[in-house]
């Protein structure tokens, strides 16, 4: 999976590369001056998450928000802190037979960094902690069994979007937990042939898209 989202980054970074190699390298619009903090430099936003996967032994999906509150730096980054709110759905079983359902929620925060190596497409890593609630049900007997858990992450991605200091944009990116934690609600639970948890988990990816909106816009000429 780590493997073919590299790819997947390196492509689309090539991509984007060689349909511009005949224009004139482009610039965003934000003043070279000395760094200080700057009011119209301010954001906020807000987006929402979807992710899912499906196998013969399983299947996943999730939904969520992620409000935000970040700062322009400079013309190619941005930086802020970030909220979740998220809601998960698993089903375990081959072929539906043995299923065990699980439904999650979980709330968390974190840092985000986005870099624009090129004008239209940025690198974003975003740490998180979270606290997820669990209900486990064996459809089997019925039995129903709760969980608390609280899990780090450490989310890494590409995205493409429209980006101008001052002004209104719009973001969509594709995120992989790359950390390792178990009980991350970004990582899905292997199954064996039976439908029975291995004790591992593969990374789920998360597709995130939203607005930002700064809180002193500049005027557009």
């Amino acid at each position: 999976m780590k493997r073919l989202f590299l790819s997947i980054l390196c492509t689309a970074f090539a991509l984007a590369a060689f349909s511009q190699e005949d224009e004139k390298p482009k610039r965003l619009s934000i003043e070279e001056e000395p760094m200080h903090f700057r009011k119209d430099h301010v954001f906020i936003g807000g987006g929402v998450g979807l992710g899912f996967s499906s196998s013969t032994y399983g299947s996943n999906f999730n939904i969520g928000i992620t409000p935000e509150l970040g700062y322009s730096f400079s013309s190619w980054l941005d930086a802020g802190v970030s909220l979740n709110l998220n809601y998960y759905s698993y089903n375990y079983g081959y072929l539906g037979v043995g299923t065990t359902k699980q439904r999650s929620f979980n709330f968390g925060g974190g840092v985000f960094l986005r870099a624009y190596p090129l004008q239209e497409f940025f690198i974003q890593v975003q740490p998180e902690y979270n606290f997820i609630s669990t209900r486990l049900t064996n459809t089997n007997n019925s039995s129903v069994f709760h969980l608390n858990q609280k899990a780090p992450s450490f989310l890494v991605g590409l995205g493409y979007g429209r980006r101008i200091v001052g002004q209104t944009g719009f973001y969509t990116a594709i995120l992989l937990d790359l950390g390792q934690d178990n009980s991350s609600p970004y990582r899905q639970v292997t199954t064996d042939a039976y439908g029975n948890p291995t004790g591992t988990t593969t990374a789920i990816p998360v597709i995130r898209a939203g607005f930002t909106f700064y809180l002193h816009p500049k005027k557009q000429k």
